[in-house]
């Protein structure tokens, strides 16, 4: 069929020339066929993400998330932080878990630690804090009004609410 538009239009004589567009490209016909979630992208190292709740989810990106203390909910209390991220949820808890470990000054997670957990040392492979997503969303506005919703319902211990937006 093409070579004979093509040839017809030699042809003709006219200074027009042909494009051709073919959807049947081998992208178009394959298909994705995995029957489970790929692997966390952590390979052979141990995520903490995954191993503190979010099994399969860690490379959710856009969402309000919770994290709780492991140490003071092994005492029967319920220290919390709400936040938000645009990045992988793997990577924003991974710098939460660091703030716990190394008792960072002027995070809130590290402030916690300092203040109840002085003495406390993380051993080798343990994970201070657990994760939750509390919702996925779409862009940065509905992301920082998501978290003022889930600050103002949960009452979180630890954030400041110096970064969340005020709602009236």
């Amino acid at each position: 069929m093409c070579a004979k538009v093509n040839y017809i239009v030699k042809q003709s004589h006219f200074n027009l020339r042909v494009a051709w567009h073919n959807k049947n490209t081998l992208k178009n016909c394959l298909t994705r066929s995995a029957f489970s979630q790929p692997q966390c992208p952590s390979g052979a190292r141990v995520c903490n993400a995954c191993e503190s709740g979010l099994k399969g989810r860690c490379l959710t990106s856009g969402v309000v998330y919770k994290i709780a203390c492991v140490v003071c909910g092994a005492k029967g209390n319920d220290v919390t932080y709400i936040g938000e991220t645009k990045r992988p949820i793997r990577l924003r808890f991974n710098e939460h878990v660091l703030s716990a470990k190394n008792k960072t000054p002027e995070t809130p997670i590290g402030d916690h630690f300092i203040a109840a957990h002085r003495e406390h040392q993380c051993l080798r492979g343990e994970i201070p804090l657990s994760v939750e997503i509390l919702q996925k969303t779409s862009d940065h506005p509905h992301r920082k009004i998501c978290e003022s919703l889930h600050i103002r319902k949960h009452k979180p211990v630890l954030n400041r609410n110096v970064s969340s937006w005020h709602i009236i």
